[in-house]
C-alpha cells in the first residue's frame, strides 16, 4: 500500500510538471520524497530489529540496495521540493515560480 501512495504522488508531480505547474510538482516531490525517506528508514529499522538486516543472504543485500535508492532519491525528491520555499531566493537559488507558458498552452488559444 505505501508503494501505491509513492507511485500516486509521483504521477502527480509528474502531471503538474507536465502542465507547467512548478509550485505544484514542488509539493508532490516534497510528498514524494519524504515518503521514500520513510519507507527507507521504516524498513532499515524493522530489518535491524528483527536481525533480517544482518542474515548475510542475497536477497537482504538486494534489500540494502532499494533502502539506499529509496533514501537517496527521497532525499533528492525533498530537496527538489524545497528548492521553490520563500526564503531561497536569497541562497541563489532560481525562483521558478512566474515561468514562460509552455508551447502548448501558448498555442491552444
Amino acid at each position: 500500500m505505501d508503494g501505491l501512495w509513492i507511485a500516486v504522488w509521483c504521477a502527480a508531480m509528474a502531471l503538474a510538471g507536465w502542465r507547467g505547474n512548478a509550485a505544484t510538482a514542488r509539493r508532490c516531490a516534497l510528498v514524494a520524497g519524504s515518503s521514500l525517506v520513510f519507507l527507507a528508514l521504516y524498513a532499515g529499522t524493522y530489518g535491524a530489529v528483527t536481525g533480517l538486516l544482518w542474515s548475510g543472504t542475497v536477497d537482504e543485500y538486494i534489500e540494502i540496495g532499494i533502502k539506499l535508492y529509496c533514501v537517496s532519491s527521497g532525499g533528492w525528491l525533498v530537496w527538489q521540493g524545497l528548492k521553490g520555499s520563500p526564503g531561497t531566493e536569497a541562497a541563489g537559488e532560481v525562483d521558478t515560480r512566474h515561468h514562460a507558458p509552455n508551447a502548448l498552452t501558448a498555442t491552444s488559444r
